[in-house]
């Protein structure tokens, strides 16, 4: 699942784990964190080009190949500084097979569907683009 995510120039880019977790019917577990940070909304939102996750900074970084050889990289950043993540608002969209909570110990935990998430996401961001986010 990480083998391309070097090719992508934005850190959740469609090679990115995070992307590709629904081909292969993944799913995310939240446990005791509640449902906030999410980091597989990222991938949502670059897929429905939400307009707060253009681009802003250009950053280089080095990773390590296969064979062990170092490699550089340039990726882009968006600026997200002037909003506060939504991401709970999952549970608004997701029908109760898509978004399943039960507790485990003293956690809350919520087990989500990535390909629901991925499909219902990108859906409510074309329609409203600010859906995930408060401006601050």
């Amino acid at each position: 699942m990480t083998k391309n995510h070097k090719l992508d120039f934005i850190s959740i880019g469609e090679n990115s784990p995070y992307r590709i977790l629904p081909q292969y019917d993944g799913k995310i577990l939240m446990i005791g964190c509640g449902l906030k940070p999410n980091t597989f909304m990222h991938g949502v939102e670059n897929a429905s080009n939400a307009p707060y996750r253009e681009t802003k900074y250009r950053v280089q970084y080095q990773m390590e190949d296969e064979n062990g050889n170092n490699k550089s990289y340039e990726g882009g950043l968006p600026d997200m500084s002037g909003y506060a993540q939504r991401y709970d608002r999952v549970a608004d969209i997701l029908l109760s097979q898509q978004l399943t909570t039960f507790p485990l110990l003293q956690a809350e935990c919520h087990l989500i569907d990535a390909q629901a998430l991925m499909t219902v996401g990108v859906e409510t961001i074309k329609k409203d683009p600010y859906y995930f986010v408060d401006k601050i």
